[in-house]
């Protein structure tokens, strides 16, 4: 039996990938789920949006099994993003019907 949680992390432009960045802040959380969920990382994917346009945000995702989403929160509300007020972290949990939205609390 697996408890999978989807997650969707939205970002400024160059706040941080899951590779070489200017910016590492993305990177700190893709790390904590490589380390604490058996090599999970997060999947850069708003370069597969449609349009003839870039995206205006950076987009992460990730499917995580038995997530410790208080674990997670704290961790990510410790990240020093660039640009808090862009920062957004989406969360639905197996027995969820919707996405809950979590921002930073710094400014």
């Amino acid at each position: 039996m697996t408890a999978i949680t989807d997650l969707i992390l939205t970002t400024a432009p160059d706040d941080g990938a899951c590779s070489t960045s200017d910016h590492s802040n993305a990177d700190m959380l893709c790390d904590y789920l490589h380390q604490h969920y058996q090599g999970t990382h997060l999947h850069k994917t708003d370069e597969h949006a449609g349009g003839h346009k870039r995206m205006q945000s950076d987009v992460f995702m990730a499917a995580v099994d038995y997530l410790d989403e208080v674990a997670l929160l704290e961790y990510f509300q410790q990240i020093p993003w660039q640009y808090p007020e862009k920062a957004q972290l989406l969360l639905k949990g197996p027995h969820d019907a919707t996405f809950q939205l979590f921002q930073p609390t710094q400014s």
